[in-house]
């Protein structure tokens, strides 16, 4: 059998979510923090999400461990209670980040995942494992986060804001159907977030007019 040597120190790697939600009374954007019960920075709020299962590494005939995305649905659940798959919601993948010194216990490069999920799931989460509390918190509150974490938030942030500008159908797990007013407040505080993004008007006609949204008597509703 053929073994391989690795003269070089591995990196571990990790998982960060961005959940996002929407407060049914003002459709005001939020997202699931996380208080942390552990050091490093124990009692800060921070993003879900922890190291992936690689099992026996890089030994050839041993298991490896877990997918990415199976990853952060786990850590997901057992740092919140939220569980993506019976929240209807799907994971949009949302890029990497490795910088040296971005966390103390070593070198760490964490891959980046965004979901959006309904309104009526952010009572439903609660802390677990390492997590002392979690909660769905103002967009604009979220701020002084554990780590990197401000700039994390930012960066899925513009992620979500380009699928967004992109296709309609992102925003699907946050509405079902409303009026023009309501689908305006979910698209400003994401388009902010884009160079280039069009005016809401703009982007309106143009969903309508690719057959992402369909006008109804009260508003408009998702195509299926």
């Amino acid at each position: 059998m053929t073994t391989h040597c690795y003269p070089y120190p591995l990196p571990a790697v990790a998982v960060d979510l961005v959940v996002l939600s929407a407060d049914p009374d003002d459709l005001g954007l939020e997202v699931l923090l996380v208080e942390r019960g552990r050091p490093p920075h124990a009692g800060r709020r921070a993003l879900p999400g922890g190291f992936v299962d690689v099992g026996g590494g890089y030994r050839p005939g041993v298991p490896q461990g877990e997918d990415l995305e199976d990853a952060a649905r786990r850590e997901l659940r057992e740092e919140t209670g939220l569980d993506l798959a019976g929240a209807g919601a799907r994971l949009l993948s949302a890029g990497a980040v490795g910088t040296p010194g971005r966390d103390p216990r070593g070198r760490v490069v964490s891959v980046l995942y965004a979901a959006l999920v309904p309104s009526e799931f952010r009572g439903r989460v609660a802390g677990g494992d390492d997590a002392r509390r979690a909660a769905f918190e103002r967009l604009g509150a979220a701020r002084d986060l554990a780590f990197d974490h401000d700039a994390l938030l930012d960066r899925v942030l513009g992620a979500v804001a380009a699928r967004v500008v992109l296709d309609a159908r992102t925003l699907a797990p946050l509405f079902e159907s409303g009026p023009r007013e309501q689908l305006a407040l979910l698209y400003d505080p994401l388009a902010r977030r884009l160079a280039g993004a069009p005016p809401f008007g703009r982007w309106l006609a143009r969903q309508v007019e690719d057959g992402a949204l369909l006008p109804t008597a009260t508003g408009f509703r998702l195509a299926r």
